[in-house]
Formats: C-alpha cells, sequence, structure tokens
C-alpha cells in the first residue's frame, strides 16, 4: 500500500491479484462414451479426461480509497473528478 496526497487529501492505493475462472462441462464427450459403453467397444470411459474443462486468467485490482476507507473510484464519487 502507498500513499499520495491529492489536492491536500490522503490517498491509498493498494493493489492484489485475483483469478476469474471458467469452468465447463462438456456433454458430448459423455454421450460419445455411453453410446461406445451400450455397443461394448468397452467399459472404461475413453474420454473422461474431457467432461469438464478450466481456463483462469488472473487480473490485478486496484483500490484507491481515503483515511474513512471510502472507495474514491466509483463513477458518482465527487473526489474522481479530482483525478481526471
Amino acid at each position: 500500500m502507498c500513499s499520495e496526497y491529492i489536492s491536500d487529501k490522503k490517498y491509498y492505493l493498494t493493489f492484489y491479484e485475483v483469478e476469474r475462472k471458467t469452468q465447463t462441462v462438456n456433454v458430448i464427450p459423455m454421450i460419445v462414451d455411453a453410446a461406445l459403453e451400450e455397443k461394448g467397444y468397452g467399459s472404461g470411459s475413453i474420454l473422461e479426461g474431457e467432461y469438464f474443462s478450466r481456463t483462469g486468467n488472473w487480473y490485478i485490482a486496484l483500490t484507491v480509497t481515503d483515511k474513512d476507507l471510502k472507495d474514491n473510484l466509483k463513477e458518482d464519487e465527487p473526489a474522481l473528478k479530482t483525478f481526471g
């Protein structure tokens, strides 16, 4: 965390990492495995590793607060006009 004075008012800048995950259930491999098993082509699940997929993206989140811990990045925040 660092602090800075802007127009004689002290603000605090903090940052942290956050992950946004996407998890998907893939139905088609399940259907294919069920059809193959029904026709006697194997009792094991050939595509079992493809039933679910997951991707994730990492972001850096920034916050700017004042001494009262008020969020100063809201669009309706009067102090935001000071920044730009």
